[in-house]
């Protein structure tokens, strides 16, 4: 299969599309899980129908991500670490909303909505209204790997993908996810720029582990 190669050792430009409007940081960066951080889409790119293949940073270590479709229309993450030959192939059913890695269920999505979801429904601003609100539940086994982790997470956004999880919450702060947690829920308030002309939305986010943690709140923007 031919993948059309966008990577980068920074991976504010490894997701096309993608730019950090706060300054570039390596992925290991141990970021504050109350840091805010403000990552502007400029489009709507679906990573795994361009069959994007990106280079992510964790803990130090270059992860090659690779994204396609099945022939059932399951999306396809294939992840290699430098430090192997071996690679991850994470499947997600679309049918069952199952994170699929060698033949067993490793993780799951289930989405629900909450006008509440970021602790009472912000009414945003003359510019930027709000325009809906949504929590969705993530959870995988115990001993997932980070990247993997960061790919379950990521299938609860539109345009983000799994670098930009990295990137918001730091390899570190996933690390720690992964090995102390089982899951959680993402929180998303979203607000529409206030334009007849243009169609701008700002994701406003933040993740509950299981074991209670709060992480966030992130900001990534699309339009």
């Amino acid at each position: 299969m031919n993948f059309k190669k966008r990577a980068s050792k920074s991976i504010a430009l490894a997701l096309a599309g993608i730019s950090v409007i706060v300054p570039v940081l390596n992925a290991s960066y141990a970021y504050s899980p109350n840091m805010s951080i403000e990552i502007a889409n400029s489009d709507k790119v679906d990573i795994y129908a361009e069959e994007i293949l990106e280079v992510v940073e964790i803990e130090g270590v270059e992860y090659t991500y690779k994204y396609s479709y099945d022939s059932e229309g399951n999306q396809v993450t294939e992840i290699r670490s430098e430090n192997s030959e071996n690679s991850e192939i994470l499947v997600f059913d679309k049918e069952s909303s199952e994170f699929i890695l060698d033949g067993e269920v490793i993780g799951s999505i289930e989405q629900t909505y909450n006008a509440n979801s970021m602790e009472g429904k912000s009414t945003g601003t003359a510019d930027w209204p709000h325009f809906s609100s949504s929590s969705k539940k993530v959870s995988w086994k115990a001993g997932t790997s980070v990247s993997s982790v960061a790919t379950i997470m990521a299938a609860a956004f539109s345009f983000l993908g799994p670098s930009g999880v990295i990137q918001a919450m730091g390899s570190a702060l996933l690390a720690n996810l992964a090995n102390n947690s089982i899951g959680g829920t993402i929180y998303q308030d979203i607000h529409k720029f206030n334009s007849t002309v243009i169609s701008n939305y700002k994701n406003t986010w933040k993740f509950t582990a299981s074991t209670g943690q709060v992480c966030g709140p992130y900001v990534y923007m699309f339009n």
